[in-house]
C-alpha cells in the first residue's frame, strides 16, 4: 500500500495560496486601462526653430546621412522627427538602388553598342 504524507500536501496547498495572494487581483475581467497619454519630449511637436536647424544640417554633405541615422534611431529624438528621418533614409536607399540599376543598364547598353 502507498501512504501519502499529509505534510507535503499541506505545504503545496500553502504554496498555491501564497502564489494566489501575491498575484494582483483584477476585478474588471482581465482588462487593464492603458495609462493616460502624457505629452513627453518624444511626442511633442518639433518647433519651427528645430526644423530650420535640421534643414541646415541636412545641407551639409555626409553629415546629413549620419544625422539621419542618429535622429532615426536615437531614443531621445521626437517621434515625428524620428519618423521623418527613417522615411528619408528609405527614400535615399530606394534612389541609390535605382541609380545602381540605371548605371548598370547604361553600362550594358554602352558596351553592347561598341561591338
Amino acid at each position: 500500500m502507498e501512504q501519502t504524507n499529509p505534510e507535503k500536501t499541506t505545504s503545496s496547498e500553502e504554496q498555491n495560496q501564497e502564489q494566489a495572494q501575491s498575484q494582483p487581483q483584477n476585478q474588471s475581467g482581465g482588462y487593464q486601462q492603458p495609462p493616460l497619454h502624457r505629452q513627453t519630449q518624444e511626442s511633442s511637436p518639433v518647433s519651427l526653430n528645430e526644423w530650420v536647424v535640421t534643414l541646415i544640417i541636412m545641407a551639409i554633405p555626409f553629415v546629413n546621412i549620419v544625422m539621419l541615422f542618429v535622429w532615426g534611431f536615437s531614443d531621445n529624438t521626437k517621434l515625428s522627427k524620428a519618423n521623418w528621418a527613417k522615411a528619408s533614409l528609405i527614400i535615399i536607399a530606394a534612389l541609390f538602388v535605382l541609380y545602381i540599376i540605371l548605371f548598370a543598364a547604361m553600362g550594358i547598353a554602352f558596351t553592347s553598342s561598341a561591338l
